[in-house]
């Protein structure tokens, strides 16, 4: 397997590139920590010890979810990891990863993928369990945003957001390093830097319990970065599969863009002069 971090050609190259210290989130929301689910964090976190990356694990099983993920933050902002001698100075965790039980990365390289970007917030992607058809990206539509302490009082205010289709994502710009700019996804495989936090207000995820379908946990955590001017980078590259009836993964996305066209046309919003036409996206998806 072709490493993804270069190696460092210098003994200063090297303490500069291995700064990075990842905590690898999972988290549960009242489920369960599977063998698998272990052996996955074990592999993404080997993976980094070979590139030279620290990084530790741990499991959270609370509910809400957003309670488990923040918690989760809590602990990485307030711990600091020793060196392996344990000798003073001890380090602090520069990014937290999160993934959650019923999400599967395709490879163990997926952390060490996404650092290689150097983005604030970065993160794979996967499709829903209620609807396999439609990706776990979202787009917010209105124009104006209320802010956190007015949300938190009353949910009610959250602005209006759609899904993005998965033909919409194929087609998606993308910038110099191959990612798109979302104003929310899935946070069951992202990566975050330390300093976001520093920026954005608490909680710094939140969902409507009382309007469990008005908007998750992780579209309030977007809209938060968006209100303190972080953005938020998917790499279509890093897909991960999505418990379900099954494991929701990449075999069933050539037929789902293509039963997607097809009720696109259909219902004539069909664009056929595209700069990328969604049948090329369909045979790259087979």
């Amino acid at each position: 397997m072709k490493k993804l971090v270069k190696k460092p050609s210098s003994k200063k190259e090297a303490t500069e590139e291995n700064k990075s210290v990842v905590m690898i989130a999972c988290v549960n929301n009242s489920g369960s920590c599977s063998e698998y689910r272990a052996n996955t964090m074990f592999g993404m976190g080997w993976y980094l010890g070979v590139n030279n990356i620290k990084a530790a694990s741990g499991t959270w099983d609370q509910h809400p979810i957003s309670l488990a993920r923040n918690t989760a933050i809590k602990t990485v902002l307030n711990t600091k990891v020793k060196s392996e001698k344990g000798e003073e100075p001890a380090y602090q965790y520069s990014h937290i990863f999160f993934i959650d039980s019923d999400t599967f990365p395709q490879n163990p390289s997926l952390i060490a993928q996404l650092l290689n970007h150097d983005e604030p917030v970065v993160s794979g992607w996967y499709l829903s369990r209620k609807n396999p058809r439609i990706p776990v990206i979202l787009k917010i539509v209105d124009e104006k945003y209320p802010t956190i302490p007015e949300i938190i009082k009353d949910t009610i205010k959250f602005p209006k957001w759609r899904p993005v289709r998965l033909t919409e994502l194929m087609t998606m710009q993308k910038d110099n390093k191959g990612l798109i700019t979302v104003d929310g996804c899935g946070a069951g495989c992202m990566l975050i830097k330390r300093e976001v936090f520093e920026k954005l207000e608490e909680p710094y995820f939140y969902e409507d319990s009382q309007r469990p379908y008005s908007f998750g946990e992780d579209l309030f955590f977007g809209l938060n970065c968006k209100l303190h001017g972080v953005q938020i980078k998917v790499d279509p590259n890093a897909f991960c599969g999505h418990l379900s009836w099954g494991i929701i993964g990449q075999q069933h996305m050539a037929q789902f863009i293509r039963e997607e066209i097809q009720q696109m046309k259909q219902q004539q919003v069909f664009q056929p002069n595209q700069n990328k036409p969604p049948v090329q996206v369909v045979k790259q998806a087979e």
